[in-house]
């Protein structure tokens, strides 16, 4: 526990002080972080004086980066921050906090493993060419090679799903003026009123002719949908 105080010693805040050695911090280094309540005055005095005391503001993902540089995350956890950084749904947020915790690293590191054992096995095979010894045979090399294409093929397979997880849909629903589009997509949403809160009851307002886009959580999953109205058949 600790006071922060301004230029002339008057206090500000009382804060916590907590020191993380390495490597048990996030970004494995030693770090110092100090706690205050959250009015936006209190927390942008403290980064002022800290700054005067010789710290500067992190770049953005200046952390995560070096969490990545010291081997304390990896690639995929790295960009699984972002994901749940950009989350906008809690399913986003649950599958993006489950690669960060190394879901994806998990499945990729026997891979690895068997790749590694499988390229040891080829450069041997190499380095005793000359000597006429067979390392193994093609056959032999095909069958280790078939679970390592069977684990990529699956995760390639996921790719997809992952994308929609992260990206979410993008719904147009078009027809005709008046026949309903707005009510279908509100229902779609289980929600009550106009999909446009400035647009007329039976959308004959005759401005724009499309909804602008609006993003939604639905199943989990982000949409963004409009309504476009005097469309033909």
């Amino acid at each position: 526990m600790a006071h922060l105080v301004d230029r002339h010693g008057h206090g500000i805040d009382q804060v916590i002080a907590t020191f993380f050695e390495k490597p048990h911090s996030y970004t494995a280094e030693d770090v110092v972080e100090v706690s205050c309540h959250g009015a936006p005055v209190v927390l942008r005095y403290g980064v002022e004086r800290a700054m005067e005391a010789g710290a500067r503001l992190a770049e953005p993902g200046e952390f995560t980066l070096r969490a990545y540089l010291n081997g304390r995350i990896d690639l995929p956890q790295a960009e699984a921050v972002r994901d749940l950084i950009d989350a906008t749904t809690l399913y986003q947020a649950r599958i993006a906090a489950q690669q960060a915790e190394g879901s994806v690293s998990r499945r990729m590191k026997p891979l690895k493993e068997q790749v590694l054992e499988l390229i040891a096995l080829l450069e041997a095979g190499i380095d005793f060419a000359e000597d006429d010894v067979s390392v193994a045979s093609g056959a032999e090399i095909l069958r280790r090679l078939a679970p390592i294409d069977e684990g990529v093929r699956a995760l390639a397979s996921s790719f997809q799903y992952g994308g929609l997880v992260r990206n979410g849909l993008v719904l147009a629903i078009v027809g005709r003026p008046n026949v309903g589009k707005s009510s279908l997509f509100n229902a779609l949403l289980q929600r009550n009123g106009n999909s446009r809160h400035d647009a007329r009851p039976g959308e004959r307002d005759g401005g724009d002719r499309r909804h602008p886009g609006e993003a939604h959580g639905y199943g989990g999953n982000p949409r963004v949908g409009r309504t476009d109205r005097g469309a033909g058949h």
